[in-house]
């Protein structure tokens, strides 16, 4: 296989799903629609022509694979719950006291 587009839109949490791994893109191109040039080693990953993302290509394991100029991280509900259980009780956003 020399390359192979697809045309895909990256998801609200700027992501784009590629045979079940989500390769990241920049942040501001969340729920745009990009076009993913794929060979046998590379996801490139284009908006409006423009080379917005590279990655080494992975398996379909439903895991993410994050490029570290796009790591800004959002504020995910789930997430944040995750990390206060981890932190323990009297940590994070419920354990502020209010007056």
């Amino acid at each position: 296989m020399l390359a192979e587009w697809r045309v895909r839109r990256a998801g609200l949490d700027y992501h784009v799903d590629v045979e079940r791994h989500y390769y990241s893109v920049p942040y501001r191109f969340a729920r745009e629609a990009v076009e993913v040039r794929l060979t046998a080693r590379t996801v490139e990953i284009f908006a409006r022509g423009e080379r917005i993302a590279a990655h080494v290509r992975n398996s379909g394991n439903g895991r993410h694979t994050i490029m570290p100029s796009s790591a800004r991280q959002r504020s995910w509900p789930g997430l944040r719950a995750k990390e206060n259980k981890k932190a323990g009780p009297g940590r994070g956003p419920a354990s502020v006291v209010r007056s």
